[in-house]
């Protein structure tokens, strides 16, 4: 009888909880078992990136009965788990249910394995005295079993040149944002402070770098093995030379030359000889933003890459290090400010139409950009 009775009492409290709140399953990944957080938080996204809810020290699963599902409203659950942060964008059930969520987190580990390292482009654009130097790392963490790696500074290590005139910026991408982040100098070189967490993680950096007489040797220390290091040079004219570099011989691309090295291994210095005239004074202030590379598809060492220059200037101020240009910040935020009353206009209009979710959730999507950049550069 009494066993009964608390089988009933149970599912009482069960029902309480679905009813119309949210419960947040924890899961080790590594061990597969339920998982430990110190700290759960629920973060409104339609309301500023507002923290409407947390809970510290959850073993397994946490109830947040006050959060109840509301019709096209989305929310940011972020759990702390080994001081380390994961987190999942989630929007309630439209029936009014109570509803379950899934976070998984993972053993931290200074020991990293399993890492596979990639670099899609080294983009070298040539100005009247500077070279732009961006390039790509992208880190595939494939451990087994699947664990989050941290270091004393950082796990991964990047090069950044001795003679660097400026650093443009830096940012580290796992998941859907990319942060803004700062290799951190040491006596063994330069490291990234940030985890890296099971699956893909990409990394940008972006630098300057003198040019003199339009004749430089420039350098690129390779801490990982490369099945292929992708260059890029623009304008085309550009001579460009190295120790194993192959240009394409599919020609050049969207204003682009394309080269690439095989099998370069870890340890080795990559020294590249550059020589032309560079973009003049003109056409570089009107191709002041970053470059973007879509890799549509590799076939072996033969690269099917198209890059182009884009001007964004929310982009670049969200991420870039620099905040010297007080009223280019400005004119930023009115745009975000901007942009963000028409989305939630258009958001508005959609709250009456509950059929096309497809649409309300691009439109939430970029919400949070919004609402994310202005809180990261306001």
């Amino acid at each position: 009888m009494r066993s009964i009775v608390k089988t009933i009492a149970f599912v009482l409290v069960l029902s309480q909880v679905y009813a119309g709140g949210l419960r947040v399953n924890i899961t080790n990944g590594t061990t597969n078992s339920p998982g430990k957080a110190e700290r759960v938080n629920i973060i409104d996204l339609a309301s500023g990136m507002n923290q409407i809810a947390s809970q510290s020290d959850v073993s397994g699963s946490v109830d947040f009965a006050e959060i109840t599902p509301e019709l096209q409203k989305q929310y940011l659950i972020q759990v702390f788990s080994e001081n380390i942060s994961y987190s999942r964008m989630i929007t309630p059930p439209s029936d009014g249910s109570g509803w379950v969520e899934e976070v998984t987190v993972y053993a931290v580990s200074s020991q990293a394995s399993g890492l596979v390292v990639g670099v899609p482009f080294f983009a070298i654009q040539a100005r009247e005295d500077q070279l732009y130097i961006q390039k790509r790392l992208t880190i595939d963490n494939r451990s087994n079993p699947p664990q989050t790696f941290v270091g004393d500074p950082g796990i991964i290590q990047v090069h950044v040149p001795d003679d660097m005139v400026q650093m443009d910026f830096a940012t580290f991408k796992s998941g859907t944002m990319p942060l803004q982040t700062k290799p951190v100098k040491t006596d063994a070189g330069h490291f990234l402070t940030n985890a890296i967490k099971p699956g893909l993680s990409e990394i940008d950096i972006a630098y300057y770098l003198p040019y003199p007489n339009s004749d430089v040797n420039i350098s690129e220390q390779v801490h990982y093995d490369i099945d292929h290091f992708h260059v890029f040079t623009s304008p085309t004219s550009l001579h460009l030379h190295g120790d194993g570099l192959v240009r394409d011989p599919g020609g050049d691309q969207d204003g682009w030359a394309m080269y690439a090295a095989d099998g370069v291994k870890a340890g080795t210095s990559l020294e590249f000889h550059i020589s032309g005239a560079g973009f003049g004074q003109e056409q570089t202030q009107s191709s002041t933003g970053r470059i973007v590379v879509e890799h549509r598809m590799a076939q072996g060492t033969k690269l099917i890459m198209s890059l182009v220059l884009i001007l964004s200037t929310i982009v670049a101020l969200a991420y870039s290090l620099r905040r010297e240009d007080e009223a280019m910040k400005q004119d930023s935020l009115k745009q975000l400010n901007d942009q963000k009353l028409k989305l939630l206009k258009e958001y508005s209009g959609l709250k009456t139409n509950a059929d096309d979710k497809a649409e309300l959730n691009r439109v939430l999507h970029q919400l949070y950009s919004v609402y994310k950049t202005l809180d990261r550069i306001a």
